[in-house]
């Protein structure tokens, strides 16, 4: 049985064989439970790929990410990921006023790709853009949302 520190391991052997190639190397990488299904991806950018990501139009990048701002849609997206919900029940788990509210963070988080919605009115997490969310938290860790006593050793230089 593998403990975490073999998994750390792993994985820092992988990432350092990247960038001891001399390669420009972006990724991110995650396994959750979405729904009651185990979900995983990954996305790893090299060599003129990443040349390709600091050219994104600036606008672009803004608009996708500007959804995250806001402490309602963290919210939702966080509950949505124990399972698909009406509207009426988003109000009441994250405590807005009325579904009118609900439905303008919704159809946010839905035009940039984090959230759908399905047969029923049901709202459910989809991982195509909602690993986004998911990688945005570990680097929101990492910039100091996380207390530094719970931020593992060794993570990065």
């Amino acid at each position: 049985m593998n403990t975490e520190n073999d998994f750390r391991k792993q994985a820092e052997e992988g990432i350092s064989a990247l960038t001891e190639s001399g390669r420009d190397v972006v990724g991110h990488f995650g396994a959750v439970e979405v729904e009651g299904k185990r979900r995983q991806w990954w996305s790893i950018r090299y060599d003129g790929a990443v040349t390709k990501l600091l050219n994104n139009p600036d606008y672009k990048v803004a608009q996708i990410l500007s959804v995250l701002g806001s402490e309602v849609r963290l919210a939702i997206l966080r509950h949505l990921l124990q399972g698909p919900k009406v509207a009426a029940e988003i109000v009441a788990e994250v405590g807005l006023k009325t579904t009118g509210q609900a439905y303008h963070h919704l159809r946010e988080l839905e035009r940039a790709g984090y959230i759908k919605q399905k047969a029923g009115g049901r709202y459910h997490f989809d991982m195509n853009g909602g690993r986004v969310y998911l990688a945005a938290l570990a680097l929101a860790a990492d910039a100091g949302a996380e207390e530094p006593e719970d931020i593992p050793e060794g993570d990065g230089e």
